[in-house]
C-alpha cells in the first residue's frame, strides 16, 4: 500500500504577493528574478499579477481573514497530528515488509541442510 507523503504548504503574505506585483508592474522586473528573490514559485507570482490585474489588492488578501488565533492555533495542532499520522502509516508499512522479510529468510533456513 502506498501513502501518500503531505507536503509541508508554505503560505505567503499579503505583504510579499504586493511586493512582487509592484516589482512586475511598476518597476517592469522579470517574473523570473523576483520569484527567486522572495522564494516563491514563477507560477505563483504570474498568478498573484493576474489576480492583481483582476481583482486589485484586496484579491491579493487570505481567503481565511476571519480565522481567529485560537482557531489558527488549532488547526496548526491538527495538522501536526496529522503529519506524525503519516510519519507511523510509513512506519507501520517498512515494519510490515520487514516481518514478511525475517519470514521469508526463516524459512529458507529451516530448507537447508
Amino acid at each position: 500500500m502506498y501513502i501518500r507523503k503531505k507536503l509541508k504548504k508554505r503560505r505567503s503574505t499579503f505583504e510579499t504577493k504586493l511586493y512582487a506585483v509592484t516589482q512586475v508592474i511598476e518597476f517592469n522586473r522579470n517574473k523570473r528574478l523576483v520569484s527567486e528573490e522572495i522564494g516563491f514559485s514563477v507560477n505563483s507570482v504570474i498568478n498573484w499579477v493576474k489576480t492583481f490585474e483582476q481583482h486589485g489588492e484586496t484579491g491579493l488578501q487570505s481567503k481565511n481573514p476571519d480565522l481567529l488565533s485560537d482557531d489558527r492555533i488549532e488547526l496548526e495542532r491538527l495538522r501536526c497530528f496529522e503529519t506524525k499520522y503519516y510519519q507511523q502509516q510509513e512506519e507501520i508499512e517498512i515494519l510490515k515488509k520487514f516481518q514478511v522479510f525475517l519470514k521469508e529468510n526463516e524459512n529458507k533456513s529451516h530448507m537447508m541442510p
